[in-house]
């Protein structure tokens, strides 16, 4: 069985935690995210600074990515300077971590977490738009 968007299930790391998810056996080839995953993202999670999904494959975690609120300049980007706002800055969210298990190397885990991403920073900038009643396409 291949691997697709539909077999992985994404979990939050409490949640992960919860469901007695075992991620100690995670390694990648970056050893600082290794370490992240493994010794400071349940931290990063309680105190807010960032939300850490898992993506787990029969109950193994074969990667991770770490979202934050962040903020874009409105002026700084061509397709954001036509947005009606009174404001300077606009939400989006930072990709703080991103780390595919050693194991899962080119079995496209990695564009089924980037998609995660994107769909996240797109309802990001639909609630902007909604808050100011701004439902005009970019």
């Amino acid at each position: 069985m291949s691997i697709t968007h539909s077999n992985i299930q994404v979990y939050s790391h409490s949640r992960a935690l919860e469901n007695s998810i075992n991620f100690s056996d995670f390694s990648c080839e970056n050893d600082q995210l290794t370490n992240y995953l493994l010794n400071t993202a349940q931290k990063d999670e309680n105190e807010n600074i960032g939300k850490i999904f898992l993506f787990v494959y029969k109950k193994k975690v074969i990667g991770f990515i770490t979202l934050a609120m962040s903020q874009l300049g409105r002026f700084e980007h061509q397709r954001l300077s036509n947005l009606t706002t009174t404001r300077d800055y606009v939400p989006g969210l930072l990709v703080g971590h991103i780390a595919r298990h050693i194991e899962y190397k080119e079995k496209g885990i990695g564009t089924i977490m980037k998609r995660l991403g994107n769909k996240a920073s797109i309802i990001s900038i639909k609630i902007h738009k909604m808050q100011n009643n701004n439902f005009t396409s970019f």
